[in-house]
């Protein structure tokens, strides 16, 4: 629980921060999911675009990371790229939550 309030802390003080951060704000559900197997960010961001490439528009990518630093990386990704944060919630088991609607 201190890990969730120190996480959404540093989430909201982030430039731009305008997401939801916990599992039960109102969340729309994704069409897609990936699941990263404890993957680097590096490796991470290439996949998700991969995996975003087929989808429509609008469509929502659910992403669940291991790697801590991912709650860096992929939002600074979704920035570049334009794609749009949605939800970035940090789970009890050490995973990440996000959900990324494409441009």
């Amino acid at each position: 629980m201190i890990l969730r309030k120190i996480v959404t802390t540093a989430i909201n003080a982030l430039p731009g921060a305008n997401y939801a951060t916990a599992e039960s704000d109102a969340l729309p559900a994704p069409a897609a999911t990936l699941r990263s197997a404890g993957e680097a960010c590096a490796t991470l961001t290439p996949e998700i675009r991969k995996t975003l490439q087929p989808l429509a528009p609008g469509t929502i990518l659910e992403v669940i990371a291991e790697d801590p630093d991912s709650r860096q990386g992929i939002p600074a990704w979704c920035r570049l790229t334009g794609h749009r944060m949605l939800a970035m919630i940090a789970r009890e088991d050490g995973t990440t939550r996000f959900l990324i609607r494409r441009k």
